[in-house]
């Protein structure tokens, strides 16, 4: 039974620096995406009028708490 987990364990091993090799790989090709991209390098004249996370609904403030 130990020497099946040890299979086991190095195939998934294998799986995961696979994996971790193609993500490497796959985001080292072409051009920088926009989501990538820190909202601080954008000028402000962009993001000065967007509020972020601003309430959808007014609601009423409750005073029964």
């Amino acid at each position: 039974m130990p020497t099946r987990i040890k299979t086991s364990l190095k195939i998934w091993m294998l799986v995961y620096v696979a994996f971790a090799v193609a993500m490497a790989a796959a985001g080292r090709t072409g051009e920088p995406s926009a989501v990538s991209v820190s909202p601080g390098t954008y000028p402000s004249a962009v993001t000065a009028d967007k509020v972020f996370f601003a309430p959808t609904i007014e609601r009423p403030r409750r005073n029964d708490i």
